[in-house]
């Protein structure tokens, strides 16, 4: 019982954390006049939250304090008190936060709203069924978790001794310290309740999608939207999904929301709240570096994607405003992306340096081996690579809920709105992704059947969020609402 209660108030306290975090964002980086979805802010402030109280534990740790009961029990209820004044703060100013700027149904929202609920209450339920079991779950994130528990630190013998944690030592600490964190409140170690984490990332990817795309759209688009992308097999009731408590899903979680937010954030002219929208991606992006290794690759690709669209657009990536510029205008995107890198690249600095210090056993060094000359010699890879990967979005359409099969259909009913600017931001991002997946089997000291024929599935589960909402933009029923220059 302890160790379900437990488990509640460390979701709850991290939660409303990030609700305070979202907050000091906005009184930082100024004020939006048009207010947000409750849902956006609370999708939001869940994933900032679990990546604030991971981070803060591990920063707490490389100053050489202890990861002990009391650091949990400060953190989960300052959190919960920073996050009701946040709240009360938000009351008191009585802004009436609209739905959505269109007209919409209000009977189709509240029945997504439920069916959304009912399938939360199923992963919730079903999650906490078994305790962890996978190979993956106990052999990388739990043994880390419980040695975190046991000896209250990050810098353990146990985490720098290869015959002790030999497969991927230097894996991002995020979940081992999620579930450190749980077992540290229930004072016992318990894989079962731990495992609560995953369908609370669930919940915040359903709502930052329905929130923003609610905003952008209208409201019974954007529920209609999350529930679809709730209701994809790959994530659950895959038991690889979010049943498991494996990093794929939740890699799918935050990578999916960063680039929800930088795609929301270049929809806007210059301003406070392109801004605000780039440090938020750039947050939920470094969480996903926290959470796997590819999100190294991923906040390269979200870069080189915007920096492609800013070129091919000319600058004019956000519609239904004056033509800019295009000097000023590419200056501007470039400053974006170098506040984006820089910001992540702080918040990183910690772990990348922590991470130097640990030993290497299964990892593959795929930086180490990007040559030219091994490329071209790995190009017959991609006689087997490339039709495998068609495959299996295509042909094993029962688990994608035919997401991949309705992006091509995107493009092909809408091909001058699959290119515009924002979309086209999209189109990049999974191409980009796609294609580093495909390099990466060239790069692998691995056997090649082997190695993507048994990663394909779970590395094709971190994109499908962004399939899903390049088809939620395309065939929206209205136009992108874009907020007029600050």
């Amino acid at each position: 019982m302890m160790g379900g209660i437990a488990a509640i108030l460390a979701v709850l306290g991290a939660a409303l954390g990030g609700r305070a975090l979202y907050a000091l964002f906005e009184r930082v980086l100024g004020k939006d006049e048009r207010p947000r979805p409750s849902a956006e802010i609370w999708g939001l402030s869940i994933l900032l939250g679990m990546g604030f109280t991971s981070a803060a534990a591990f920063v707490w740790s490389d100053l050489g304090r202890p990861l002990n009961a009391r650091i949990s029990w400060i953190q989960m209820i300052g959190g919960a008190l920073c996050g009701l004044f946040a709240i009360f703060q938000h009351q008191r100013r009585n802004r009436v936060i609209p739905a959505a700027p269109y007209p919409h149904s209000t009977a189709l929202v509240r029945a997504c709203q439920i069916l959304l609920g009912l399938t939360l209450l199923a992963a919730v339920v079903q999650t906490l069924l078994t305790p962890q079991r996978f190979w993956d779950e106990r052999a990388i994130f739990a043994i880390k978790a419980r040695v975190l528990h046991e000896t209250q630190s990050i810098d353990a013998e146990e985490l720098r001794h290869p015959d002790f944690v030999q497969y991927h030592p230097r894996y991002p600490m995020m979940l081992p310290l999620l579930e450190r964190h749980v077992y540290a409140l229930a004072g016992e170690f318990n894989d079962r309740w731990s495992k609560i984490w995953f369908p609370a990332m669930y919940l915040g990817l359903v709502l930052s999608y329905a929130g923003v795309l609610s905003r952008r759209y209208s409201a019974d688009w954007g529920w209609l939207m999350a529930l679809l992308l709730a209701l994809i097999p790959v994530l659950m009731p895959d038991e690889y999904g979010f049943l498991s408590a494996q990093a794929d899903a939740p890699m799918a979680c935050f990578h999916g929301v960063a680039v929800l937010c930088l795609w929301d954030a270049l929809q806007d002219p210059p301003g406070t709240r392109r801004r605000r929208g780039i440090i938020l991606a750039s947050s939920v992006a470094s969480g996903a570096f926290f959470v796997k290794d590819e999100g190294t690759a991923y906040i390269i690709i979200d870069l080189i994607a915007w920096g492609l669209t800013a070129i091919l657009c000319g600058g004019r990536i956000f519609p239904s405003t004056p033509e800019p510029d295009r000097s000023r205008s590419l200056m501007g995107h470039l400053l974006g992306i170098v506040v984006f890198g820089v910001f992540a690249a702080i918040l990183l600095t910690p772990w990348m340096r922590h991470r130097a210090t640990l030993p290497t056993t299964t990892e593959m060094h795929y930086w180490e081996r990007l040559k030219s000359h091994r490329l071209l010699e790995q190009l017959a890879t991609l006689q087997w690579s490339i039709p495998h990967l068609l495959h299996r979005m295509f042909a094993e359409w029962q688990q994608w809920g035919l997401s991949w099969w309705l992006l091509i259909l995107a493009v092909v009913t809408a091909p001058r709105r699959a290119i515009a600017g924002p979309q086209l931001f999209l189109l990049l991002n999974l191409l980009g992704a796609l294609a580093a997946f495909v390099v990466a089997g060239m790069l692998a000291p691995a056997e090649l059947k082997e190695h993507l024929g048994g990663s394909s599935h779970r590395y094709l589960m971190q994109l499908v969020p962004v399939a899903m909402l390049f088809v939620a933009a395309v065939w929206s029923p209205t136009p992108s609402k874009s907020a007029a220059p600050d």
